[in-house]
């Protein structure tokens, strides 16, 4: 009798062991299986929307490197002067200097103005063909001008043209000053940086 228990011990042992495998190999199974589904509907995805994407990205890298092809690179800065308009206001206009063969993929002028100056109109030049950010709060002028795709391919930023022009009131008789942020100025082609730092001083008294 203690023989048939240890036996029956051993086999029900056994058929717990088995039947927990079973289970843990079922779940396994399910697992790999729903893995396999997910990773089957992202490559049929992958097969079938990103065809048009894929050649849009060719296109628009072929457009670009035949817009590179003339471009000779050269260091670009900024310089800026002061004139005043029919309404006395004093107007700063910021142009984007380099060689005439060059272009420009992005830009951040950063300018800093002192208390008492207001800066109350900004402009965007023609230096690019789009300025998604003009602000001017707590001090800081910032204007960020980047290269876009037009109806005849991608339109890349151009010296020599004007960067932008903004109006400036002065509140009282202190001189008041605007001055060019060294550190966070940036120009870049192709993601590197073009801007010349040894021509990065703009400093005006208003």
């Amino acid at each position: 009798m203690k023989k048939i228990a240890v036996v029956l011990f051993f086999v029900f042992l056994f058929l717990g062991g088995f039947f927990t495998s079973q289970t843990d190999l079922e779940k396994r199974i399910k697992t790999i299986t729903e893995e396999r589904d997910i990773y089957k509907a992202l490559s049929q995805k992958i097969k079938e929307c990103p065809k048009q994407e894929c050649k849009q990205d060719v296109k628009l890298t072929q457009e670009k490197e035949k817009v590179l092809e003339n471009v000779v690179e050269s260091k670009i800065h900024f310089t800026a002067v002061k004139s005043s308009n029919s309404s006395s206001a004093i107007v700063v206009t910021v142009t984007m200097m380099g060689g005439s063969a060059m272009k420009v993929d992005a830009a951040d002028l950063v300018m800093n103005y002192s208390s008492n100056l207001k800066i109350s109109k900004i402009t965007p030049g023609k230096a690019f063909p789009t300025f998604p950010r003009m602000i001017a709060e707590n001090g800081t002028l910032t204007v960020t001008g980047v290269a876009t795709i037009g109806a005849n391919g991608i339109v890349m930023g151009t010296p020599n043209e004007v960067y932008a022009t903004f109006e400036v009131e002065k509140v009282g008789d202190i001189k008041g000053t605007i001055t060019l942020d060294k550190i966070n100025t940036k120009a870049f082609l192709q993601g590197n940086a073009v801007l010349d730092e040894n021509h990065a001083d703009i400093s005006i008294e208003i």
